[in-house]
């Protein structure tokens, strides 16, 4: 199927998304293949969203965009392209190791420092409220 850049003045109810629609601070509001309502077109004006692409034909079936076309999957390779993402899981897999080192130490005799796991521990909590859309990989 073709697909046309549309103003977001012009989306009307019952398009169908060509590609994701992304905001400029990076998160996924809808997937392609999503079939627009007149929410969805508010959702996205209050996005600031200028533009989206949809596909020609206004009456096709969302389900029949791509054959074998998988939605989730789709938005987990957007959202592990990001640097935001790639920053998360770095910081994320620092984390791991700082409490594996601890625990590595208590085996051996050494005292556990809690505060310092609980600042790690905390760090990465932080950024997950923050970045909302890591937890969608």
């Amino acid at each position: 199927m073709d697909s046309k850049k549309v103003l977001i003045e012009d989306a009307v109810n019952n398009m169908i998304l060509a590609k994701n629609v992304i905001t400029k601070g990076g998160t996924i509001i809808y997937v392609k293949g999503h079939l627009l309502s007149d929410g969805d077109i508010d959702r996205l004006k209050n996005n600031f969203i200028e533009y989206i692409y949809v596909y020609e034909q206004i009456d096709a079936n969302p389900f029949d965009v791509e054959d074998g076309y998988d939605f989730e999957e789709e938005c987990k390779k957007s959202v592990a392209e990001r640097a935001e993402f790639k920053e998360f899981v770095k910081n994320y897999n620092n984390c791991i190791d700082e409490i594996k080192d601890s625990f590595k130490g208590v085996m051996k005799g050494k005292d556990l420092v809690v505060s310092d796991l609980y600042s790690s521990a905390t760090n990465i909590l932080s950024e997950v409220r923050c970045k909302s859309d890591v937890v969608n990989y």
